[in-house]
């Protein structure tokens, strides 16, 4: 929502143009949800999806649940398999920068989900994690 406000929101005043934007650049379930508020009259379509965006989508908890869940679901990465390691480096940096800014995601730094963390790293890579640990 920040990078939308930024560059689309900025720029024009008109809600009702504003939900047309907001429904191009959203997908799956926030596409239909910003869409249910398409027949809504004197622009307050706009300012109901952005309300309903936040209330399912930008609560800190969802947030927390995606990441871990998200987390939870990658498949251990084999010891050849450079990319899918990158890409895994990748996704937990963007946990720790999400950290920052989401209360919730600090549950991912306990004892239990680390080693799930782990468990995810090719077998020679577990052993080093978990000795600095």
């Amino acid at each position: 929502m920040q990078s939308f406000e930024q560059t689309i929101e900025l720029r024009t005043d008109d809600a009702v143009d504003l939900l047309h934007y907001l429904e191009q650049y959203t997908r799956g379930q926030p596409k239909q949800l910003v869409r249910s508020c398409q027949h809504m009259t004197d622009g307050i379509g706009y300012a109901t999806a952005k309300a309903l965006l936040q209330e399912h989508f930008g609560n800190e908890h969802v947030i927390a649940s995606a990441y871990m869940d998200k987390i939870f679901a990658w498949p251990a990465i084999k010891s050849e398999d450079g990319k899918a390691l990158q890409a895994y480096s990748l996704f937990l940096r963007g946990c720790h920068n999400a950290m920052k800014d989401v209360y919730n995601l600090s549950d991912l730094n306990t004892s239990a989900n680390m080693v799930s963390v782990i468990k995810k790293l090719p077998y020679k890579l577990r052993q080093v994690a978990s000795e600095g640990m």
